[in-house]
């Protein structure tokens, strides 16, 4: 498991603060229970002030459960997960969270199925901000170790991972 910054109600509080004066919101959630608050915090900002001009964003969005795709995706909230984590960490990344979640790691095809704004980034300096390593991962999903993280069926086409660095 993992750990927050702050408490969750401070963390309402500074966001309704921003969102309140018109700025888009950008949260950093890796797991799913941080997801899990990014996104109710987002859509509580959305209900209560309308949707921004600019789509708000969930930073990582590592460790998506099934079931938090179809809310993002409703609300327009744009994700990033990075690409370039895939390659040098994607193994241990694997191995961490066992078989049965690491198909929910830093995922590609079934964002992009549900209608989520799928946004490239490389989070530099944690991991190399060589674009087209990224999109190559985008594309293969293929670790260090030479597993597909997540399985094939979380593989994107050349021109939608391209799209996530440029259009998206």
């Amino acid at each position: 498991s993992g750990y927050l910054l702050d408490a969750p109600d401070t963390y309402r509080e500074r966001v309704d603060a921003a969102y309140r004066a018109g700025w888009p919101i950008a949260l950093h959630a890796i797991g799913d229970a941080a997801i899990d608050l990014a996104t109710e915090i987002i859509l509580s900002c959305q209900e209560k002030y309308g949707r921004n001009a600019l789509p708000n964003r969930i930073e990582h969005y590592g460790i998506a459960r099934p079931d938090q795709l179809e809310p993002v995706a409703a609300a327009g909230i744009a994700v990033t997960p990075q690409a370039a984590f895939i390659g040098p960490l994607g193994d241990q990344f694997a191995q961490m969270v066992g078989p049965e979640r690491e198909g929910w790691l830093y995922r590609g095809r079934s964002l992009v199925d549900a209608g989520i704004l799928v946004a490239g980034s490389s989070d530099l300096p944690v991991a190399d901000n060589n674009v087209l390593r990224a999109l190559q991962s985008c594309v293969d999903r293929r670790t260090e170790g030479g597993r597909i993280l997540g399985g094939p069926e979380e593989c994107l086409t050349p021109e939608e991972a391209l799209r996530s660095y440029t259009e998206w």
